[in-house]
């Protein structure tokens, strides 16, 4: 007997303003994750799993409104797939109001309780925003790579032109640096890079990624490159999530950010120190034209130091329709020891 612990993998933007479609069309799939564990917790081993995913109306009666059974390949106790690639939806579900999904091994009970799938605004439907693109996200499935596809694939990055091994770019302190210029209508789908000298606060704090979309002459996204990838205070630490991962000193990025006349990438080195080598790759497919409800990717970074006893922080200040997808918060001490920071209020 096994049982799974899971969430859904929200695949749109970080500290993001995305709007929603416009209408309820029956989305392409949605992309799942989950952890499999045996009752005493232990992670079961790697490989493939039979498993069977249903969508009801009602989160604990009721019956299935669809249905999908197929051998999902496990990693590490984690799983990814796409509901709906297999098995596509009926006409009758609208998603236009909430439905529920199950999960079930063989010789197993159906998960209780149901998720809810939030149907504003298609929090789960990341293949809405990446059109008929590659999907975006680590571990998506390979099913849809036959299907022909109307993007051209793409990629700018440090490559030595010259055909040698200087595959990085260079940054003294005060530079700035163009990443990523692209002309018309775009999906960017991944962002890698790596740093030396690695694990420097000052560069990790200092250098500051600046994102435009569009024509913009003030930046969507403006973060040091450490934040943006989840890293406070230069501490690297091996991670995994959808959207983003660091291992070994290396980025990956998969939020998915469409642009429609135009992108343009920067990276200024503010610190006194000097990028020896930046590294990087951007993997992004060109549109002769994409749909009017494909929006910006927004990053916003900021800090208080010192925090005010008894105030608020602000996380976010943004005006117009999207959605907030999350944030990456670091905390310090002031004093040597001790984490009662960690006992503020939600307010």
């Amino acid at each position: 007997m096994m049982k799974l612990t899971q969430h859904l993998a929200v695949l749109l933007a970080f500290c993001a303003l995305i709007s929603a479609p416009t209408q309820a069309d029956i989305p392409a799939g949605l992309p799942l994750q989950g952890k499999v564990t045996r009752p005493n917790g232990t992670v079961v081993p790697d490989g493939g799993y039979f498993i069977t995913f249903r969508l009801y109306s009602d989160p604990l009666g009721g019956t299935p409104l669809w249905q999908e059974t197929k051998t999902v390949s496990v990693a590490g106790a984690v799983f990814s797939t796409v509901l709906g690639d297999s098995t596509p939806f009926p006409a009758s579900l609208t998603f236009d109001r909430p439905y529920y999904i199950s999960v079930q091994l063989p010789g197993d009970d159906e998960m209780a309780p149901r998720l809810a799938l939030k149907t504003a605004p298609y929090a789960h439907a990341a293949e809405t925003l990446t059109v008929d693109g590659p999907p975006a996200g680590i571990g998506a499935p390979l099913a849809g790579l036959a299907k022909a596809r109307t993007g051209r694939a793409r990629q700018q990055g440090s490559m030595d032109t010259t055909g040698g091994n200087a595959d990085f770019r260079s940054v003294n302190p005060g530079q700035t640096i163009t990443l990523f210029d692209s002309p018309g209508a775009g999906i960017i789908q991944r962002f890698w890079c790596t740093i030396a000298p690695r694990a420097d606060l000052q560069i990790h704090c200092q250098a500051v990624l600046r994102m435009y979309w569009d024509g913009e002459t003030k930046p969507s996204a403006e973060v040091p490159i450490g934040a943006f990838f989840g890293v406070g205070f230069g501490q690297q630490v091996d991670f995994q999530s959808m959207p983003l991962n660091e291992t070994s000193g290396g980025y990956n990025c998969y939020w998915p950010m469409p642009y429609h006349a135009g992108a343009r990438w920067t990276l200024t080195n503010m610190s006194s120190k000097r990028i020896d080598a930046f590294y990087y790759n951007i993997d992004y497919t060109e549109y002769d034209k994409l749909p009017n409800d494909q929006r910006h990717f927004h990053a916003q970074w900021r800090r208080e130091n010192p925090t005010r006893p008894g105030a608020n922080y602000t996380i976010l200040e943004a005006a117009g329709k999207g959605h907030f997808a999350g944030a990456a918060m670091f905390m310090q001490n002031r004093q040597a020891t001790g984490l009662g920071f960690l006992e503020g209020d939600e307010m």
